[in-house]
């Protein structure tokens, strides 16, 4: 997943300061803000289901996995590609305006912002 998150954040900066951010805490409030939509990025299209799934493409490799709320966090196991990324509890951020922030390693480690946009 390293690599994953190192290219999208590379390739997409974050232009929202930390403070246009708030944490997504539970788990409701992210399938509300997930359902029916993508999280896109350069390259990147994914959805997450209410049942815990996720799925699509990212530079070019099918991405599939899955995901539960912990603690707090979401976590996901997932493949891209034949590269496997084994879990990872990431903090959520919702920027109110259409923007979620995951980071990586409970919040310690690499952050990507993903667009919700319709299908």
């Amino acid at each position: 997943m390293r690599f994953f998150v190192l290219v999208i954040a590379v390739l997409i900066p974050s232009w929202a300061g930390a403070s246009d951010f708030r944490p997504v805490q539970e788990r409701s409030e992210f399938v509300g803000l997930t359902l029916g939509k993508s999280l896109k990025a350069f390259a990147v299209t994914l959805q997450v289901t209410s049942e815990g799934a996720i799925r699509g493409r990212a530079l070019g490799r099918r991405v599939d996995g899955e995901w539960v709320w912990r603690d707090g966090y979401f976590c996901r196991e997932m493949t891209a590609g034949s590269t496997e990324y084994t879990e990872d509890c990431q903090v959520v951020l919702f920027d109110g305006q259409g923007t979620l922030r995951f980071i990586a390693e409970r919040g310690a480690g690499d952050q990507v912002d993903l667009k919700l946009s319709t299908h």
